[in-house]
């Protein structure tokens, strides 16, 4: 493969058609750093003959090199047949902002805020999902493992697929200053839980080091998320 990167686009054709996943995940990780259209192209034409274990490594190479330009294929993948490619397009398009997806989960999270007598923010989740959510990545059932109630359980995953820019713009508040608002919220857990799973896609700096000051509460990639314990 390392040869066929710097060779032809037989040799790389070849690769790509008869390598192993694993070569085909290096191939196409590398083509996105240098020609991420080119990749995409490339792995859109090979989704339908690949089952979902070989397809899903191949799809998270999207993120590598992830803009805009990758959304018409996420929001297709998601309703993909298979629930991990489903999640997982729906994490990427929570890193684009501008993506038709985000602007419905951040409607929706907007929904769920509210101002209180003194002018204070509050969060409110709702007693049901709707249906529509489901194909955007929220369960709407809590799992067995899961203890907080469906209020909690919709509400963090809300959050884990909110970019975390509305937080600071609906707020006006900096990272920092919406970690120590949550620490007033009934939803506190919730909510910091959703932003450290959010945050393992969404690499902001800033909100990340906002994050590490809030202790046992915001333990990056340490927490499953609902999906995750929905797997465990």
């Amino acid at each position: 493969i390392s040869a066929c990167l710097v060779g032809s686009e037989m040799c790389i054709r070849d690769s790509w058609q008869e390598g192993s996943v694993e070569q085909r995940v290096a191939l196409l990780r590398s083509e996105r750093a240098t020609d991420a259209a080119k990749a995409r192209t490339r792995l859109e034409g090979s989704l339908k003959e690949l089952g979902a274990k070989e397809r899903l490594p191949l799809v998270q190479a999207l993120a590598v090199g992830l803009g805009m330009d990758d959304e018409p294929l996420l929001e297709k993948l998601l309703s993909d047949r298979s629930k991990e490619i489903r999640e997982n397009a729906a994490q990427m398009l929570s890193c684009l902002p501008d993506s038709a997806h985000s602007q419905r989960v951040m409607g929706w999270m907007q929904s769920m805020l509210q101002q209180d007598d003194k002018g204070q923010w509050i969060v409110e989740p709702p007693e049901e999902g709707l249906k529509e959510w489901e194909r955007d990545g929220i369960t709407l059932k809590p799992d067995a493992y899961h203890r907080g109630g469906k209020k909690a359980w919709l509400l963090e995953q809300m959050v884990q697929l909110t970019p975390v820019s509305f937080w600071t713009r609906a707020l006006g508040l900096t990272p920092l200053e919406v970690m120590e608002w949550s620490r007033r919220s009934d939803w506190k857990s919730s909510l910091r839980q959703g932003w450290v799973q959010a945050l393992q896609y969404q690499l902001d700096v800033e909100w990340i080091d906002a994050a590490q000051t809030m202790g046992r509460d915001c333990l990056l990639y340490t927490s499953p998320s609902p999906r995750d314990r929905q797997k465990s």
